[in-house]
């Protein structure tokens, strides 16, 4: 027997714990995942308040990605509800330079918040 020769028998045998251990050659029917829920998920963001337009029913934020800053657009209606200083606040206690928590879902017309809760008023870091 020369070096780097392998013996069928053992190629054999390799080639058949292979297949043991990978679970053999064998191909499953793809399920399909379960459906996307009616109700998009809610999802939470802090930043500082840039602006509000209560014509437009919209409140402008400003948020680090990285080493940048954005600027997201978010819906406000009746229905939001706006939490100052743990108690419950109106869209009119929320101007600029607040940082806020936004708790909000994507719709087809834009980020409709859900919840803003007030958390520091930047004249309180002074």
């Amino acid at each position: 027997m020369s070096r780097g020769v392998i013996p069928p028998a053992f190629s054999s045998t390799l080639v058949l714990f292979s297949l043991v251990a990978c679970g053999g050659a064998r191909q499953e029917a793809s399920v399909p995942g379960p459906a996307r829920p009616v109700n998009s998920p809610s999802s939470v963001l802090t930043a500082t308040c840039r602006s509000m337009s209560y014509e437009r029913g919209t409140m402008d934020v400003i948020t680090g990605l990285s080493f940048a800053l954005r600027v997201v657009t978010f819906q406000v209606d009746e229905d939001t509800e706006v939490v100052v200083r743990g108690g419950r606040g109106e869209l009119a206690d929320l101007a600029p330079g607040k940082v806020v928590r936004i708790e909000y879902r994507k719709t087809p017309q834009g980020n409709q918040a859900d919840r803003i809760e007030e958390v520091l008023d930047s004249t309180e870091m002074r």
